[in-house]
């Protein structure tokens, strides 16, 4: 009992350090009368290394997607497909297949905070004496937000 305990232990930094390899994607689908998609839709996901042309990177396989008034989210990734070798900081494009139709134009994968954040640690990794958080609110407190600093 004993081993195992001190193994969780020993991985429990690296488990707290892992940059998440899924991507959020959301967005709205309408068809050509302007009419938003209902109820669930087969959507693939592929990720190309050019705006136009070439064989994906990285495919999502087609997914049953939730819709409503046309808006959907999906989590691309959760099949531990994405690694560093599909997501390597190289410009990379995103298309939706509908249906088996690609949309097109392919939209351009951006940075989000946490990426840019995590580019811009040059001293290793982030441990608890890095972190302050602090908390802001309005009057009477009827709002609050809590903020996390890296110093």
């Amino acid at each position: 009992m004993r081993t195992v305990t001190l193994l969780c232990a020993l991985s429990m930094p690296l488990i707290a350090t892992a940059v998440p390899l899924e991507l959020t994607h959301s967005g709205r689908l309408l068809d050509v009368q302007g009419s938003p998609y209902e109820g669930s839709q087969n959507l693939e996901v592929g990720l190309f290394a050019a705006a136009s042309g070439g064989t994906p990177i990285w495919t999502s396989g087609i997914t049953s997607v939730q819709f409503q008034k046309g808006y959907y989210t999906t989590v691309l990734g959760t099949d531990g497909g994405l690694d560093e070798t599909v997501l390597d900081g190289s410009d990379a494009w995103i298309q939706l297949s509908f249906d088996s139709q690609p949309l097109l134009p392919r939209t351009q994968i951006r940075s989000v905070p946490y990426a840019i954040r995590a580019h811009a640690l040059t001293d290793g990794p982030v441990d608890a004496s890095s972190l302050a958080v602090s908390r802001w609110s309005t009057e009477a407190g009827t709002s609050r937000s809590t903020f996390l600093t890296l110093t």
